[in-house]
């Protein structure tokens, strides 16, 4: 891995809610020496102790790869991560690479992608906060089958391969893990292409804009969603010209903001609309001759459900 792939390690505190630390306390005993117990559960920190062992225990156990472990071996785990900020737009690994690396996202998005015969990029799918990038190839033994490229700054949690392969004999429920994450992916790779073969344009990249923006783990559900107009038309099996025209006319009516680089979504009822195939009313708005107020109203309304209950209902 090259030295634009990592970079110095950014640093933030974290200490452990009391609740959490009494049910494991004493399993944690056992797994680290005790300074650095004391540092993990107090918040205290031994001379020489860099804060980001609090940040890497709350990332791992955060991610749904580690999922069932207790305390103790959550810790044991995180001590031997390494905590790496990657820039936009640089490579954790290419296709044809051997697996060095395992990673979790703690923050930030990263596309996965795969080279044709002829050389042209096709995104496969996009990964957020606390997936796991680069640890299939470690049950296989192969080189990477695609490549893995930040879309926008990311917060990572880095392991030698090594040292993590070790972890799944060590821990079988990481195993157990690793099948529903596979399950679920494979579940989504259904749904697009449902999607694909029986959803129009519109649909299908309000369905993708949803679904990047519930990996963004953007609080307020508006990204942004750092994503070019030719990345969109390669997830949503579409061209640029529509994509581009698409966007265009959701800004006018102010659903999202497109920018060179990025989206922002500024209605997100509207998009939802959009997603479960109400966009009919979009339709009808802009072939209307009322005035853009008008359309607006036809464009987002949405009764009396409630947006959040409806945007999990998208991107489940």
């Amino acid at each position: 891995m090259g030295s634009r792939s990592l970079c110095r390690p950014a640093r933030r505190r974290f200490s452990l809610s009391g609740l959490e630390v009494s049910s494991h306390n004493e399993k944690l005993q056992d797994t680290i020496p005790g300074s650095r117990r004391r540092a993990i559960l107090f918040g205290e920190r031994p001379a020489g102790e860099t804060p980001s062992l609090h940040t890497r225990l709350a990332w791992v156990q955060a991610a749904p790869f580690f999922r069932g472990l207790s305390l103790g071996q959550c810790a044991e785990i995180a001590t031997t991560g390494r905590e790496k900020t990657i820039p936009s737009g640089h490579h954790l690994f290419r296709q044809g690479d051997s697996a060095s690396f395992v990673f979790i996202i703690a923050s930030g998005l990263i596309k996965i992608t795969q080279l044709t015969e002829s050389g042209k990029e096709v995104i496969l799918r996009v990964k957020g906060s606390g997936e796991l990038v680069g640890g299939a190839e470690l049950l296989t033994g192969r080189t990477h089958r695609s490549s893995a490229e930040t879309i926008e700054p990311c917060q990572l949690l880095v392991w030698e391969a090594s040292t993590f392969k070790a972890y799944w004999t060590q821990f079988p429920v990481l195993l157990d893990n690793a099948v529903n994450i596979l399950d679920q992916r494979l579940r989504l790779l259904e749904e697009c292409f449902r999607d694909l073969a029986t959803e129009r344009v519109p649909q299908r990249v309000a369905r993708t804009l949803l679904r990047l923006l519930e990996r963004s783990g953007s609080p307020t559900h508006k990204g942004p969603i750092y994503l070019s107009c030719e990345e969109l038309a390669q997830m949503t099996g579409t061209t640029l010209f529509t994509i581009s025209r698409l966007l265009c006319q959701w800004a006018e009516w102010g659903i999202l903001q497109p920018e060179s680089k990025a989206i922002i979504v500024d209605n997100l009822p509207a998009l939802i609309n959009v997603a479960k195939g109400t966009e009919g009313l979009c339709d009808q708005a802009h072939t209307a001759t009322d005035d853009t107020s008008t359309r607006m109203r036809e464009v987002t309304s949405v009764g009396d459900s409630r947006p959040s209950a409806a945007f999990r209902d998208i991107v489940a």
